[in-house]
């Protein structure tokens, strides 16, 4: 299926700004960067499925409309910073034609400009969506929620609300 024009736009304004979007050969490299920063946060002691993951990441491949995986390269061209996002309707919305958000799945960036870039090319993405009406990101890792927040900030976002976390005890 060809993009529309306004999609094809919108995604060679974030090539220009150093944003590409992912292709199956850069899978092993952006596993091996969320199982890192996995490994750091409260999500350890999760267990995450390569290939769930590598199931999501195609499935947005084929169809702009659902979502895109956006990755910053570094010098030799491995992938430095990912951005998962998806379009997803408000619950309480029709499901078929009402108002959706923009959402991140997995955001990971170590430096600053890489996580503005790939901010700027989700932006890019979903205004090309005509029911999107918002992008709504949130930092629900332990590390560094400072620095995302402020990089959310700087992005243009405005903070709206809070993430609350309750581990299930051990006994039940």
């Amino acid at each position: 299926m060809a993009l529309p024009h306004r999609v094809r736009m919108a995604c060679e304004e974030a090539a220009e700004a150093g944003v590409d979007l992912w292709v199956p050969d850069d899978f092993n490299q952006i596993y091996r960067i969320l199982m890192a920063v996995q490994k750091r946060s409260h999500y350890r002691g999760m267990q995450t499925s390569a290939a769930q993951m590598m199931r999501s990441f195609l499935t947005l491949q084929k169809d702009w409309t659902l979502g895109r995986v956006f990755v910053t390269r570094d010098s030799t061209g491995r992938p430095r910073a990912v951005l998962a996002a998806t379009a997803m309707p408000y619950w309480w919305a029709h499901q078929g034609h009402g108002p959706q958000y923009a959402t991140e799945m997995i955001f990971v960036s170590t430096l600053r400009d890489s996580g503005l870039k790939l901010l700027r090319a989700l932006e890019l993405w979903a205004w090309t969506l005509p029911r999107v009406k918002k992008i709504e990101m949130d930092i629900s890792s332990d590390i560094h929620p400072e620095r995302t927040s402020e990089l959310y900030l700087d992005a243009g976002f405005k903070q709206t609300g809070t993430i609350f976390v309750k581990d299930r005890p051990e006994d039940t």
